[in-house]
């Protein structure tokens, strides 16, 4: 209770770096994708999103790669470095 998602990220990104989180929100703005990837997600899916789509998520971040919902790019986040 009390913590939000992007606090959880950063602890889990402090205790366990090899960890990798994946964000599950209902926000679709670019502000709130890349806060999210600055406090450490790998990952971000939307609630929204089908199944399909959350695993594709899933499958990303455990390879190694980060994964952004389609609507957003990685230069659409590249204002809010």
């Amino acid at each position: 209770p009390n913590v939000s998602g992007f606090d959880i990220a950063r602890q889990v990104a402090k205790l366990h770096p090899r960890c990798r989180v994946l964000i599950l929100s209902m926000h679709a703005t670019k502000a709130y994708v890349a806060e999210a990837l600055r406090c450490g997600a790998a990952g971000y899916a939307l609630k929204a999103s089908d199944a399909t789509e959350i695993l594709r998520a899933i499958q990303e971040i455990a390879a190694g790669r980060r994964y952004l919902p389609p609507s957003i790019s990685e230069a659409d986040l590249e204002p809010y470095e």
